[in-house]
């Protein structure tokens, strides 16, 4: 028999603020709600222009939370590798701070967790806060890749996003768990190497997935946990940063992970895929992205030495991991044949 009041492993919650107060503010609230007990929070002050977290000391009393403040911004890849080593947890969650998370969000998480331990990560479903019908940008409902390298999600695919029909309630296995709301195994976390700290915002998590994938773990998608997700409040401070850390670490994460013989026949067609990019962007007289985009390319090749440095040796080949990637170019079927939901691309 089971024994039905066994305790729950313990569960750190990573939240990071970064000039962003309110929606911390917010976020926090919606945790402190949680129905699964056994869990701490860790807030992190980003380098934030204000000592914000001294307000939020004052605040939260709870002696769940616990804070740390950085003195400048280390991003997000920084800051979480950071602390990771000093938490004492088998499980650690990456939370947005701009999120709401539902009362029993993370016991779905946990209970997926725990039902298999060859399971690396899991995300929640990740729907929109001002309408909640509606999937979020960022990781919808869990993660897929293209052969070349592109990343796409159950529920949204480049600029259109799905209406939450319960078409993607199934749990599965994702090629990526959205940084958004993304629970690991703390240790594998760890001799895995962490979040690549070059990367500093933006695909850090696809790339910490696909290492986890070549080490033979899976990433899962739990639908029954939801959380609502604001939509870009920190990335739309910025979009020149947004564009030049989605370009350049999606060509650095590509180059990290492919296998020798990919690497070969797939980066010469990505440097067609950026060029069209870049038209894209001009044609739409959006010079921010243009720039943003040629910056990222620079940016690329200054450190291509240090990434060819950094590869491992037998990786496998993308397509090891059907059917979690597309065996053609997303771009093409979006832009080209108007296939803008998942279904329409992954039967």
């Amino acid at each position: 028999m089971p024994n039905l009041k066994a305790k729950k492993p313990l569960v750190t919650i990573i939240v990071i603020n970064y000039n962003g107060l309110t929606d911390t503010r917010n976020c926090l609230l919606s945790v402190l709600k949680t129905n699964y007990l056994n869990y701490a929070i860790l807030l992190i002050d980003n380098g934030s222009k204000q000592n914000e977290i001294e307000l939020l000391k004052k605040e939260f009393t709870d002696k769940k939370i616990l804070f740390k403040r950085f003195n400048r911004n280390l991003g997000f890849t920084g800051a979480i590798n950071k602390v990771v080593k000093d938490i004492n947890t088998k499980y650690i969650v990456f939370l947005n701070n701009d999120t709401k998370v539902t009362p029993n969000w993370l016991n779905h998480l946990v209970t997926a967790a725990e039902s298999d331990t060859s399971i690396a990560a899991c995300q929640s479903k990740v729907l929109l806060m001002d309408n909640p019908k509606q999937f979020d940008y960022t990781g919808a409902c869990g993660g897929f890749i293209d052969k070349y390298g592109y990343p796409f999600t159950r529920g949204r695919i480049f600029y259109t996003t799905e209406k939450d029909k319960g078409q993607f309630d199934k749990k599965r296995d994702i090629f990526w768990a959205s940084g958004a709301c993304m629970l690991v195994r703390r240790d594998l976390f760890i001799d895995e190497g962490m979040f690549d700290n070059s990367f500093f915002i933006y695909m850090e998590e696809i790339d910490i997935c696909w290492r986890f994938l070549q080490q033979g773990y899976k990433i899962k998608s739990v639908p029954k946990s939801v959380i609502y997700h604001k939509v870009a409040a920190s990335a739309k401070k910025n979009m020149f940063k947004k564009i030049f850390y989605e370009h350049r670490n999606n060509l650095v994460m590509v180059t990290k992970n492919l296998s020798t013989q990919d690497l070969f026949t797939i980066l010469p067609r990505r440097v067609i895929f950026e060029m069209l990019s870049s038209l894209f962007y001009l044609s739409k007289l959006n010079f921010t992205a243009f720039t943003a985009l040629f910056f990222a390319h620079v940016s690329y090749i200054f450190l291509f030495p240090k990434i060819i440095k950094s590869r491992k040796k037998k990786l496998k080949n993308i397509m090891t991991f059907a059917p979690l990637v597309y065996n053609r170019s997303i771009a093409f079927q979006y832009f080209l044949f108007k296939k803008t939901r998942f279904f329409q691309i992954i039967k």
